[in-house]
This record gives structure tokens, sequence and C-alpha cells, in this order.
């Protein structure tokens, strides 16, 4: 489950058909769990799917001195006994509060919660999604148990890389923006994930939900089209109709800067809508043959 560059959630068939390979051909089978590890499950994506890697990999939520542990059935005591020879450092080695934390975190499965943060994370971001899809706005969450990643809206799924739409670290960023300015700090990068504790609780929740879609609401208004600024909220089968060559220059740079945003709108139909900036200062709107 690749978290660290967005949250790429992949196919549990897709997981399978690469661990099959792997061993097919004698390869150690190793699992990342450095984000996932007690953050999906106790045992992580492996317990979740159910899988038995070689080797698995926890991080610095187990503050020991190397700052992760590297486990497989059997072998702890000689990766223990390989540490001891060696000088390493982390964010958290030794750190006695985060070794508290993580001697708590086994006890997390007494008090229910897995189920209460997958509730509790599934409900905030299924909500938000309904009123980002109600209202039209160009962002969405993508969540998997306590985990949760907003980005610019898709058609579909995002796998790898190179499906993140190429605008969405701008547009990131002015959500990033807005939100703080409203109390609410996400992670400051549009590539990192969010996460879900027992801490956010309801009231929490909500001030967070509203302060999101506020910022979204915002990077919408500020990105209307030069149509919708004027006040043209539908323009049925001429939206994406074609125009015709910019106005000479003569007729004012600002109207040719209209005119030649209204060019990116095209359609079939050989019809055009475009604007002309009037002596008023009013926006004028024509339909006309794109032939003309």
């Amino acid at each position: 489950m690749p978290a660290n560059y967005g949250l790429l959630i992949q196919r549990r068939e897709f997981i399978e058909e690469t661990v099959k390979i792997a061993r097919k051909h004698g390869a150690l089978v190793i699992f990342d769990e450095v984000i996932s590890g007690f953050r999906v499950a106790l045992g992580g994506m492996a317990e979740v799917l159910g899988m038995r890697p070689d080797l698995v990999t926890y991080g610095k939520v187990i503050a020991v001195v190397p700052g992760s542990v590297l486990w497989r059935p059997k072998r702890f005591d000689e990766v223990g006994r390989a540490r001891r020879a060696r000088l390493s450092a982390g964010t958290l080695s030794a750190n006695p509060v985060g070794m508290r934390a993580a001697g708590d975190a086994a006890e997390i499965e007494r008090v229910g919660a897995y189920a209460q943060l997958e509730e509790r994370t599934g409900r905030f971001c299924d909500q938000l999604n309904a009123e980002m899809q109600q209202r039209g706005l160009p962002f969405e969450l993508t969540r998997t148990a306590s985990i949760f990643w907003l980005h610019a809206q898709t058609k579909a799924p995002i796998r790898r890389i190179g499906q993140i739409p190429e605008h969405h670290p701008t547009a990131f960023a002015k959500v990033f923006h807005a939100a703080l300015s409203r109390g609410v700090y996400l992670a400051p990068s549009g590539f990192e994930v969010g996460f879900m504790s027992l801490a956010h609780d309801h009231d929490l929740l909500e001030k967070a939900g509203e302060a999101i879609l506020a910022a979204v609401k915002r990077l919408r208004k500020n990105s209307l089209s030069l149509w919708e600024r004027a006040g043209v909220r539908d323009l049925g089968p001429y939206a994406h109709a074609p125009l015709p060559n910019p106005l000479p220059k003569e007729r004012g740079q600002e109207t040719n800067e209209h005119w030649n945003q209204a060019q990116s709108n095209r359609h079939r139909s050989g019809r055009a809508v475009g604007c002309l900036h009037s002596d008023a200062g009013r926006l004028v709107v024509g339909v006309w043959s794109a032939s003309t």
C-alpha cells in the first residue's frame, strides 16, 4: 500500500500476482510496513491481506535503537544480535516518550481501536466526498483503514504516480493555506497522507470537514471560467464550441484575453459562444456559426 507519495491503493490481484512471481523465482517477499504497520491493523497489511511475507519492516513507532525493525519468523533475535554491533540513530531512537507510546500501542486492540478508527475515517471521508461531489468541487478523498488522502479529483482510482493530475500540487497548496487560515493544519505537501486518531472526536472532525470544504470551495470560486464570472452558468451544447481567430489588437488587449480564453471551449456542433467587452464594461455573450 504505497502511502508516501499519495495513497495509491493497489488491487489485491496485483499484489497476489507479484508475490506469486517472487515465490516462483525464489525471491524474498518483503512488506514495507513503515507507514501501514500498526496503522491499518496490529499485523499491518500482511494481516489485512492474509499473507505471510518473508520479511517485514516496521518503522519508527517501535522506537528501538535502529529506529526500525526487520522481522522474520524465528529470526528476530538474530537481527537483534546483529544490531548490537552497529551504531545507529533515528527520529525516535531511545526516546522514552516514543518507547512508551509504542508499548501502549500493543494494547489498542483491547479498546477496539481499529474498528473505531475505520468507522470514524469512513464517515469523515464519505461525508466530505458527498458534499464535494454534490457541489461539483474538483477534489476528493481516497481512504483505506484510518489513512486518507485529499487530492485533485480523477475519473478513476489513482494507483501509480503517473496518474496524479499535474495540477494537483498547485491546487492543493491553495487548499492547504485556505484550510490553515480556518484553523485546520493539513499535511503541507499534496503527496502526504492524513491519519485519523482516537483523539479526533466528532467536534474536531466537524470543524476540519467544514474548513476543508470551504477551502476547496474557495479554490473553485477562484478558478471559475470567464463565462461563469460573467454570470453565464449553462452554455448548453455550445459550452465547448470552437471559436474564430482572436480579435484584432486594436479592439483592446482585454477583449483579446477574453476571446482567447473562450477559444479553449470546443464542440462538434460547429457553433460557437463568444464574448465581446462592451463600452459599458459588461460581457456580452453571442452565438454564431464557426464558419463565419
